[in-house]
């Protein structure tokens, strides 16, 4: 009389850890790709609520920034400094975006529309649509 006994063959653990390999790739790649577009949707955000602080330093001051810095730090024109009330961001930096860069902000010739360009390089950091650039007019 033989005895068989209790286990799993070699084979057995072998497909399911197969199995378990093939269901976490997918799950990586779910899970990736979610944080991209939590990133993208962060960087988004950061960029309408800097370009609202950039249009009520123009309302409050009479002109857009020359750069983001002029947000944060009082003005050395005495005339806009008498107009000057406080900070016009939360914090005392420049704003960053999800991926830990500061946003770029461009101030176009006086007439121009749109009289400035604010916008992040994105996740792959370079120029242009393909790179995953966002402006502060993306949907």
């Amino acid at each position: 009389m033989t005895h068989k006994k209790a286990g799993f063959t070699l084979v057995e653990i072998m497909i399911v850890l197969v199995i378990i390999g093939i269901i976490g790739t997918f799950g990586l790649r779910k899970y990736t790709a979610h944080m991209r577009t939590a990133k993208i949707t962060q960087t988004k955000v950061e960029l309408r609520s800097t370009d609202s602080a950039i249009t009520m330093y123009k309302n409050q001051l009479g002109q857009y920034p020359a750069a983001l810095q002029d947000l944060i730090d009082r003005p050395s024109d005495p005339a806009l400094a008498a107009k000057w009330h406080g900070s016009f961001l939360d914090k005392d930096e420049i704003p960053k975006d999800a991926w830990g860069e500061e946003l770029q902000y461009e101030r176009a010739p006086k007439g121009t529309k749109p009289p400035f360009k604010l916008f992040s390089y994105g996740p792959n950091g370079d120029e242009g649509e393909e790179s995953g650039y966002i402006d502060s007019t993306t949907e």
